[in-house]
């Protein structure tokens, strides 16, 4: 059983269940996550902090690659390993959590930056991505991008 899953068998259980048996499904979450009730209230957090800024970037929610993103994003913020590797590690992760192959997390994702790039202002990146983008393609690698993202996360959740 992979680990989507095993996540969505949990959630359906937690939905059919009484009342009296939803603590220890949400114990069960907890275990296979790996947090706790604080952790999971900072996720959510982290979460709305990363789907603002993709929103303010100008990254359509209709996107598939947003939600790669988003989930690219948080287990890069848990683990900076993961952006240093993005074909042998990034994005096999996220292709498991999704259910789909690293080739559509890939593409999902640098369909969703070329549109962000190609709908958007070149100046309003620049705050951002600064000299990272290149004045030829005028566009950020996936790599690229999800690291700058990161930072600016990391930043946003430092000064909150």
């Amino acid at each position: 059983m992979t680990v989507l899953e095993r996540k969505i068998d949990i959630i359906l259980r937690y939905i059919a269940a009484g009342e009296d048996e939803k603590p220890k499904i949400r114990k069960d979450i907890q275990t296979l996550v790996g947090t706790s009730d604080v952790d999971i209230s900072k996720n959510i957090y982290l979460e709305d902090v990363i789907i603002d800024l993709l929103k303010e970037i100008g990254i359509r929610s209709s996107l598939c690659g947003h939600n790669y993103i988003v989930y690219a994003i948080q287990i890069s913020i848990a683990d900076s390993k993961n952006i240093e590797s993005v074909t042998k590690l990034l994005y096999p992760m996220v292709a498991e959590y999704f259910g789909t192959t690293s080739k559509r997390v890939e593409r999902g994702i640098r369909n969703a930056i070329e549109s962000a790039f190609d709908r958007g202002v070149p100046e309003e990146f620049k705050p951002l991505f600064g000299s990272t983008v290149s004045p030829l393609k005028g566009k950020a690698t996936n790599k690229e991008f999800i690291s700058a993202c990161v930072n600016e996360v990391n930043r946003r959740m430092r000064d909150k």
